[in-house]
């Protein structure tokens, strides 16, 4: 298969896999199978009333029956296999241990478990106390349709702030502003027309980024790279910063389609400085396409480094995954003490299981190169 093909093919997928305990490539989103719509507002927007929660079992925490007047939650729908999810539990133990004394409840509603509540409880007894939030398990998906399925949220993991008021005020990704949201919210002093405006902002990026996204998946089918590059291009005009991964596809293209690694590195090295600057999650997935990504004439490995390291300074250095790419990026980069220091914190960060035997798999390996 061609390094064109293959790329093709794995950017279909809409999701982030996972490659051990470090996270692929994070795609830009498969193209819709039917035309895009206007940006019109789901029936649960910003400042709409909370719904009901159905629950079948509270796991862990003391249940939730009603929205109390004055109080203020985070509802976040999440599963225990689901790689992001589990990546947003130091977030969400943050969220609640910041705000608890003035009454926050932060839930994790599971509407998605494979095995139900015994692998909640499982992952509860795993955890302990790195989990300080409600844990519940949702009633047959009423909890995910009356909030998920009503707002037009389609990934996991997504967080709902409920207002004082009872209303939503914010919704989006627990990596992705929640901390500094709900501190707002707690405060009295977040904007809820600016988020609705800025709501409406993305659903109408969204649905011009759509069409242009079967433009660019039609053209890597076709084997047409400038073609991709084109429509890479269009999509970051419309708005660089909300459609972040879109420059990692351009990087991907400029490099292991058109392979031109120079305007490649020279591309991302301003991304990593501008639209990517604040985004963790695209910073990761630059740095390890230019770790993993087949076909490259030349790795960067002080581009990879880069984004790597501004990742971890996004994460306050508390992502163990985040920590890992930065440590095999030094390792890339010739820094194997820097590696073994870094690692060891991924190790200590990581939950215990499979992941934290992972990182401890790699970390045996960086010694080696040290001694």
């Amino acid at each position: 298969m061609s390094t064109s093909a293959t790329w093709t093919a794995r950017t279909a997928a809409a999701c982030i896999a996972l490659a051990g305990s470090l996270p692929a490539l994070a795609q830009p989103p498969a193209p819709p199978a039917t035309a895009a719509q206007p940006a019109a507002a789901p029936a649960l927007d910003i400042n709409s009333p909370a719904p009901r929660l159905f629950i079948r079992q509270w796991v862990r925490g003391e249940p939730v029956e009603a929205f109390e007047p004055g109080k203020v939650y985070v509802v976040v729908f999440w599963a225990t296999w689901c790689q992001p999810c589990r990546r947003s539990v130091p977030y969400l133990s943050d969220v609640q241990r910041a705000h608890a004394a003035r009454g926050l409840r932060v839930l994790a509603v599971a509407s998605q478990e494979h095995g139900g509540a015994v692998d909640l409880e499982r992952f509860a007894s795993q955890q302990g106390d790195r989990v300080n939030f409600t844990l519940a398990l949702d009633e047959q998906g009423r909890t995910d349709r009356a909030w998920m399925g009503a707002s037009g949220a389609r990934a996991i993991p997504t967080a709902f702030v409920v207002d004082q008021r009872g209303r939503v005020a914010w919704i989006g990704q627990p990596r992705a502003g929640l901390e500094l949201a709900v501190a707002q919210i707690v405060d009295g002093t977040f904007d809820v027309a600016a988020e609705a405006a800025a709501a409406a902002r993305r659903r109408e990026v969204a649905a011009r980024t759509a069409p242009v996204a079967r433009e660019f998946h039609d053209a890597l089918r076709a084997g047409d790279g400038p073609g991709a590059l084109r429509a890479a291009e269009r999509i970051i005009d419309l708005d660089p910063a909300l459609n972040a991964e879109w420059s990692v596809a351009k990087f991907q293209v400029l490099a292991s389609v058109l392979r031109d690694a120079d305007r490649a590195s020279a591309f991302a090295a301003g991304a990593i400085d501008g639209p990517l600057r604040d985004n963790p999650d695209a910073l990761l997935s630059l740095a390890l396409a230019v770790l993993d990504e087949p076909g490259l004439p030349v790795r960067d490995t002080a581009l990879a480094l880069r984004a790597a390291q501004r990742a971890a300074e996004v994460t306050g250095s508390k992502d163990p995954v985040v920590l890992a790419a930065l440590a095999r990026a030094q390792a890339a980069a010739g820094q194997a003490g820097a590696a073994v220091k870094t690692q060891e914190r991924a190790v200590e960060l990581s939950p215990p299981g499979p992941e934290r035997d992972e990182q401890r798999r790699r970390l045996e390996e960086y010694k080696k190169k040290v001694s």
